[in-house]
């Protein structure tokens, strides 16, 4: 009877268990749809991979294999220029008497990085970056419940610690506390430095390199490509400057930035998709952050870039450019104009360079990426590590198929001499000077109401032409059976139906 019901009691605790951690994938599954979609908890969604290349979608930084970042095809109302409601630790929270002042209100930041933060010609309807921020001091002891009475966006943990001992004058509570609302919603975002992101599983040493520099996944983030500017490298300041020796080593975890000797800086956690930082100076006057609230230096700029990036996590959403109800990092055409994300991306490839995409998201009717050569992080090895940006995939009124590059490329554009109109505005008298206008053309024809048909012919009688010897290099007809036009270079007749740049 007693090992019987030390089986039950092993039994409920282990349902108990069970139960327990399908509610924390539970909630870390609504998390993992924010912009990274960085977890390593939901089980069902790392056994998903969309793009068939054998990463999963939760450690996949390009879902769809498109080149373009996951985290670059989100959408951002910003028409209103929405506020980021940033929490922060005051000043008052650190122990130390001598060697304080890194955080909002504290005297390495006040009057530099606060300063800038709150400057509308940097953050605001008209700034820079269509954000404004708002810091709110989050005084007293820190609550699950607290948090959620501040109404916050994101939170900012600055140097409220002792690195030099390794102590964070805020408990482990307070900080189980700030991740457990992290983890809440994908909107929920935190900035964490120095000793308060051990609470992650992480640990910090002194020993930086200077200079420290992007990673390949850094630089296609807005941390070090964003709307204040490109950052190639910086330093950090101050006498304690320090590197990650340990972090979370979930398959998400993605390093941004590392010193000089390979030795991490910056990571968006991989369970929490939170920004972590080794030396809080990175973001204050003692690491070149300049006094006023102008964005000047090189730490400016990374300063700001970094705001500019949380405010992004924390506002945008995945989008759906074309409203298909597929969201653009699976869609593998997001503005619906019948051109492939893939092509009309920032790297200009050609679709001719694109191959039938795999996993389930060969079913769409636009169906073109880059196949299922990637690196460790899923992202397409033709691209490259960074990534391409998003170009005109998400704008339907732009089909990167089609060319639209000006055929002249040099010399003097000539005058077209003869044209026929049907709009009445012809000859140098006109206002509209045409077909003058009109340039590098023998003859211009134009009509609003009128088609022009160029020679019509079956596939058979195209083919009877150059049988018979009748072909000529340059001849132009439309293949009725093929439905496209047709070219003979002297050699073959060669169907045009894919329009794109030469």
């Amino acid at each position: 009877m007693k090992k019987n019901l030390i089986y039950k009691i092993v039994f409920i605790i282990a349902l108990f268990v069970l139960q327990k951690v399908d509610a924390q994938n539970s909630n870390q599954q609504n998390k993992n749809n924010s912009i990274e979609k960085v977890s390593s908890l939901g089980l069902q969604k790392a056994t998903v991979d969309s793009d068939g290349d054998g990463i999963p979608d939760n450690c996949d930084l390009d879902d769809d294999n498109d080149g373009i970042l996951d985290v670059n095809e989100v959408s951002c109302d910003v028409s209103l220029s929405p506020t980021v409601r940033v929490g922060y630790i005051p000043d008052s929270r650190d122990n130390l008497t001598s060697d304080r002042g890194y955080t909002f209100d504290g005297s390495h930041m006040k009057n530099s990085s606060v300063l800038k933060l709150l400057n509308a010609a940097n953050f605001g309807p008209s700034g820079t970056a269509k954000f404004k921020f708002e810091l709110v001091p989050m005084t007293g002891t820190i609550t699950k419940s607290s948090i959620t009475g501040l109404n916050l966006n994101a939170i900012f943990i600055g140097g409220i610690d002792n690195p030099t001992a390794g102590i964070s004058y805020l408990s482990t509570a307070e900080l189980d506390a700030i991740k457990d609302w992290s983890d809440d919603q994908p909107a929920n975002f935190v900035v964490s430095t120095q000793v308060s992101t051990k609470s992650y599983g992480s640990t910090i040493t002194s020993g930086n390199a200077n200079p420290d520099s992007p990673t390949s996944f850094g630089a296609g983030t807005e941390i070090f490509n964003g709307p204040f500017g490109m950052v190639t490298s910086f330093n950090q300041g101050g006498s304690y400057q320090a590197y990650f020796a340990t972090l979370n080593n979930s398959c998400a975890t993605k390093a941004v930035a590392k010193d000089s000797s390979n030795r991490t800086v910056m990571y968006i956690d991989g369970d929490y998709n939170d920004l972590l930082i080794s030396d809080v100076d990175i973001l204050t006057d003692l690491g070149g952050v300049t006094n006023g609230a102008s964005v000047t230096s090189n730490n400016d700029k990374l300063f700001a870039n970094i705001w500019a990036f949380v405010a992004k996590q924390s506002l945008c959403v995945d989008a759906d450019t074309d409203l298909d109800g597929i969201v653009d990092r699976l869609d593998l055409d997001s503005d619906g104009d019948g051109c492939p994300d893939a092509a009309e991306g920032g790297g200009k490839f050609a679709v001719t360079s694109l191959v039938v995409s795999s996993g389930t998201i060969s079913a769409q009717s636009v169906n073109k990426n880059f196949g299922v050569g990637v690196d460790s992080n899923g992202i397409p090895t033709t691209v490259g590590a960074q990534g391409q940006s998003e170009g005109s995939s998400q704008n339907a009124s732009i089909n990167g198929c089609i060319c639209y590059n000006d055929p002249y490329t040099g010399g003097i554009k000539e005058d077209t001499k003869h044209g026929i109109t049907l709009l009445k505005r012809a000859g140098s008298g006109n206002t509209d000077n045409w077909p003058m206008i009109r340039k590098g053309a023998f003859t211009v024809l134009e009509s609003n109401t009128k088609g022009f048909v160029i020679t019509r012919a079956k596939t058979s009688e195209i083919n009877a032409i150059k049988t018979g010897g009748h072909a000529v290099e340059g001849m132009m007809i439309y293949d009725t059976d093929l439905k496209c036009l047709k070219l003979y270079d002297g050699t073959n007749w060669s169907c045009f139906n894919t329009p794109t740049c030469p």
